[in-house]
């Protein structure tokens, strides 16, 4: 192919083509649905007007499928946007989405975290035993606790910290105490309802396990 016999035209074709190829590869980069529709629409109406102005007669097979997305997307994108602003949140939940939940829309972070019971603990409170088949994840909105793990060590864990994380992930018993130093705030998932979550939906799952994942990095870099 030569390039340098390129006139305007073919610039525009291959360019229109190349967006609608760069924006389809990006498109699978997105954690959030929202985006990801978008991008999908852009790359779809790319294609769909590529095959119909470049080839000598319009690919109407091609045409038809990649509008055919374009009309879906647009529709799903209208779906989730009325769902999510259906969705009432409380101060306290609206800071949980932002903070730890953000790439979830917002309709199923609320089915979440209604699955979820907030709670407040006084000192001296025991949210979870060593040795215990804890079967329940906290997440500390404010306070302050103290783990005392099996081999005799302390940790501080204030507001942010979730508590739980590995029972839950490896189903097994707890490998530490944790009593409340500070009053506290916390939400509290039973491991069964999450796992019903997360069956139910990917992005649950997805945005559950990246939480998890995010706070265990974090613990082991403190």
């Amino acid at each position: 192919m030569d390039v340098s016999s390129w006139t305007a035209t073919d610039i525009a074709n291959y360019s229109l083509y190349g967006i609608a190829y760069i924006t389809s590869i990006v498109a699978f980069s997105m954690s959030r649905i929202e985006w990801l529709r978008i991008i999908i629409i852009v790359s779809s109406a790319c294609y769909a007007l590529y095959y119909y102005i470049v080839p000598s007669e319009p690919l109407w097979l091609d045409v038809v499928t990649e509008t055919g997305f374009v009309v879906l997307n647009i529709c799903m994108l209208f779906l989730v946007t009325w769902q999510s602003s259906r969705a009432k949140l409380s101060d306290q939940e609206i800071h949980l989405h932002q903070s730890l939940f953000s790439d979830l829309p917002k309709h199923e972070f609320s089915k979440l975290v209604k699955s979820g019971e907030w709670q407040v603990h006084d000192p001296g409170d025991v949210l979870i035993t060593d040795g215990d088949l804890n079967k329940r994840l906290f997440y500390i909105f404010s306070g302050e606790t103290e783990v005392v793990s099996a081999d005799g060590q302390h940790h501080t864990r204030k507001s942010g910290s979730v508590l739980g994380e590995l029972a839950y992930r490896l189903d097994q018993p707890a490998t530490g105490t944790v009593t409340v130093k500070q009053r506290s705030v916390c939400i509290c998932w039973k491991h069964d309802a999450l796992e019903k979550l997360g069956k139910g939906s990917a992005n649950i799952r997805r945005a559950i396990d990246a939480m998890l994942s995010e706070r265990m990095a974090m613990k082991l870099a403190n």
